[in-house]
């Protein structure tokens, strides 16, 4: 499909869903197309909060599915450029630079839209608007549909690096055992003192932890976790620290901060994992 077509298709939708809509009063005072969608959007929200109150179910599905329509098309006009800024190398929105690299792909948009915006406030962007472009959607919906008839495709498939089972499930909680250290150890226990704490709670030697830090990969969120304990103590001390009295925080650590709060307590993560993967320490 050449892009005239693409975009005389796209005309017909905004004139279908924004400019020409026989039963919405058209938004006064917008003075171009991308500003009269933000106004469509909010007389829509306003039509779908009236169809809620008044349980007109069929009312507030339509009003929603065209709203999905209009933000798809106000995210069309810039959609393209935004996908595209990011890695010049390769472009997110021609399939041709990704053959065989259908997953890197993914993984790399996944990843630009998981890390948008101050670590404090990523938790507050959910959910999460995602730029897809439509190779990369239709060959992930393909191979989730094929996973239905027990076919793994290509951009699913697990890497063959002699590893097996859950060894990724595995290799998240023990980056997390050592998250907890560091925790500790930035609250201000020594090191030996928080190792002890975290293997009592998961019922393995303290020892084993310090073979784990051998592993760098598994020592990605440490300084953070650290920092986020020191941080802690902060706070404790003073609740309003660097509220407007000329005092700043890491962003980073403050958002693993807030990231252990909601977390399980050491108690529940040590017990989780006793009961996940104790055996591979105590196969008894």
């Amino acid at each position: 499909m050449d892009e005239a077509w693409k975009k005389a298709r796209r005309n017909e939708l905004w004139d279908a869903y924004v400019l020409k809509v026989p039963d919405v009063d058209p938004p006064a005072g917008a003075p171009d197309r991308t500003m009269q969608a933000v106004a469509m959007l909010r007389t829509l929200r306003l039509l779908h909060e009236e169809a809620v109150n008044a349980n007109d179910k069929d009312q507030a599905t339509h009003t929603a599915a065209r709203g999905r329509m209009v933000l798809q098309l106000l995210t069309l006009e810039f959609g393209e450029w935004l996908l595209d800024a990011f890695e010049l190398s390769r472009r997110l929105t021609h399939a041709s630079d990704w053959e065989e690299c259908e997953r890197v792909a993914l993984s790399f948009l996944l990843q630009i839209h998981e890390e948008l915006g101050p670590h404090p406030h990523r938790p507050s962007i959910d959910p999460v608007s995602i730029l897809v472009p439509r190779w990369l959607l239709r060959k992930l919906a393909g191979a989730l549909e094929a996973l239905n008839d027990g076919e793994v495709q290509g951009m699913l498939r697990p890497s063959v690096v002699g590893r097996h089972g859950d060894a990724w499930s595995w290799d998240k909680m023990r980056a997390g055992a050592l998250d907890h250290v560091a925790f500790l150890h930035g609250q201000g226990q020594t090191k030996k003192m928080a190792q002890q704490r975290v293997a009592a709670r998961m019922n393995i030697p303290a020892a084993t932890l310090r073979d784990w830090e051998r592993d760098a990969t598994l020592k990605r969120g440490y300084e953070a976790a650290y920092e986020a304990g020191k941080l802690k103590i902060v706070f404790e001390d003073d609740p309003r620290y660097a509220e407007g009295d000329g005092n700043s925080v890491d962003s980073a650590a403050l958002a693993r901060l807030i990231q252990f709060k909601s977390e399980p307590s050491l108690a529940d993560f040590g017990q989780s994992y006793r009961v996940r993967f104790g055996a591979r320490h105590n196969p008894g």
